[in-house]
């Protein structure tokens, strides 16, 4: 039995899959209901997903992604190695120094328009390789053969806590000062564009990137760089930030 200590306000569903249950969970996000947090254990990354049943408009309720990448890399700045790196590539990737780790999706009804109220959201996130870059305080130096499962099940644990912790805090904090706070978490761990002298979102949540030298300001549209999920796909060194 895995012991998780999570916020009242969520409810755990954990699974054993090889893949990460992202279709299904949205099939059934509606079953499921808001606040259910699906963690597919698996030993090589943490799978994370979140069901949510916003009361704004998808154009709206779409910075729920902005939330849960912030949470994410909150996650990681509170487990790996002082002095590290990390930051975002747009719009769903999540790095440190010089290795992709992490990546977000959201989920919604296929039919839902801007305009429309969706009955419900689901923010998945990937962790790669936790072992790897994140330090376990609680982690023997020389564990006792067999229990290294146990021990790597704990320490995901651990980091499924402070995932779910930063994303409550997030959503907090989006209620309470309204999306331009989340804006500034998010573009604050951005990855600068290629000469481009400033990085904002509007309202809609897309990005708007300056390039001061030559005057242009160019807009990259969240809705259409969601659909693109590029960190499903091999890295190549023209994609690297």
């Amino acid at each position: 039995m895995i012991e998780i200590n999570l916020p009242p306000v969520y409810e755990l569903m954990v699974l054993n899959r090889p893949d990460d249950g992202f279709d299904e969970i949205c099939e059934r996000a509606s079953e499921l209901g808001a606040g259910t947090l699906v963690w597919v254990n698996r030993p090589d990354r943490i799978e994370l997903s979140v069901v949510l049943e916003p009361n704004m408009p998808l154009m709206s309720s779409r910075w729920t992604f902005f939330v849960g990448m912030t949470a994410l890399a909150g996650t990681v700045a509170s487990n790996c190695s002082p002095g590290m790196e990390i930051y975002f590539g747009w719009p769903d990737t999540l790095w440190l120094d010089h290795s992709r780790i992490g990546s977000g999706r959201l989920g919604r009804p296929a039919d839902c328009c801007d305009e429309d109220v969706p009955p419900w959201l689901v923010f998945s996130a990937r962790l790669e390789e936790p072992r790897r870059w994140a330090i376990d305080p609680d982690r023997a130096e020389d564990p006792q053969l067999g229990e290294e499962d146990t021990d790597r099940v704990d320490h995901h644990a651990r980091l499924v806590e402070t995932f779910a912790r930063n994303f409550l805090r997030g959503l907090n904090l989006w209620e309470d000062q309204g999306s331009k706070s989340i804006a500034e978490c998010y573009t604050a761990r951005l990855r600068p564009f290629k000469s481009s002298t400033g990085l904002t979102l509007t309202e809609s949540g897309d990005l708007v990137v300056e390039y001061a030298a030559s005057g242009i300001i160019e807009r990259c549209d969240i809705a259409p760089a969601l659909h693109s999920l590029k960190w499903l796909r091999p890295i190549s060194r023209a994609e690297r930030p």
